[in-house]
């Protein structure tokens, strides 16, 4: 038995359509953002830019009136109205705004180490992602209770036949049982590739990610090496679940999907 969370560019099959290309950058320093998140929020069309800040998306013609938004962590999201854009066949410059966070100051008074989550098992199934596509998300709830400061995240790779993949790992505050805002306030990237087939860890001790209540564990595809393959996977652990629930998006600003019944081995490490 598998899950299945399919990552895919959907682009629009119309005949008419905008190509939109640009750079992504720092209002103060002009410098390039990494990694944004760009779309039409719940229109499935969206991606996220590259290294360089640079990004190319269409857009159907009959949502070429509506908002297209751009955002990353440390940043306030920027709204760009298109029917008011009078050049959307040149290379568009959008300058997104920072946020100055308030980092407090976080007291520990023990060192007891804590794992939540879901480690594998024997009754242990295979989910996966399957096909390509940037900023397609999938992740699970887990459950907690307690005051915790996140030392690491882990999950256990089955296969990928891919050359590499490059995650974001995002973390989520939970409203209604689904994702609203992400708990961390920078990103947190790792790239995977064949030779990291079993438990893959990724040390989270740079950042005081404080988790008091349950939270929406995910990771985004932002960029892929290599030959992008059709037929390509990406294998992990998963598990059945009576109270479990999964989530997905299939591309940035896409809608989320929930799945129950079902959790995906993500299992983290922290201090209490």
């Amino acid at each position: 038995m598998k899950i299945l969370f399919v990552l895919i560019s959907l682009c629009s099959t119309a005949f008419g359509q905008i190509k939109l290309t640009g750079i992504v950058r720092d209002k103060i320093s002009k410098e390039p953002i990494e990694y944004a998140n760009i779309g039409i929020k719940e229109k499935a069309i969206g991606t996220v830019c590259n290294s360089s800040g640079q990004f190319e998306l269409l857009i159907p013609d009959n949502l070429k009136n509506n908002t297209l938004s751009i955002s990353h962590l440390g940043y306030k999201e920027f709204a760009l109205i298109l029917s008011m854009e009078k050049n959307l066949s040149g290379k568009l410059e959008i300058y997104l705004e920072p946020i100055a966070f308030e980092l407090k100051e976080l007291t520990i008074s023990a060192q007891k180490e804590i794992t939540m989550g879901y480690k594998p098992s024997g009754n242990s199934v295979k989910g996966y992602f399957q096909a390509t596509g940037l900023g397609g998300e999938g992740g699970t709830l887990i459950r907690n209770k307690d005051s915790i400061v996140l030392t690491s995240f882990n999950l256990n790779i089955l296969k990928l036949t891919f050359d590499s993949l490059k995650f974001r790992l995002n973390f989520y505050d939970v409203r209604n049982r689904k994702p609203l805002t992400k708990i961390n306030k920078k990103d947190h990237l790792f790239i995977l590739s064949q030779r990291d087939t079993g438990i893959y860890t990724v040390a989270l001790d740079d950042e005081q990610i404080n988790i008091s209540n349950d939270f929406i564990c995910t990771i985004e595809l932002i960029e892929i090496f290599g030959q992008n393959n059709k037929n390509a996977e990406f294998l992990f652990s998963a598990k059945p679940d009576n109270e479990g629930l999964t989530y997905r998006r299939m591309i940035s600003y896409g809608k989320w999907e929930k799945f129950k019944k079902y959790s995906i081995c993500f299992w983290l490490k922290g201090r209490q």
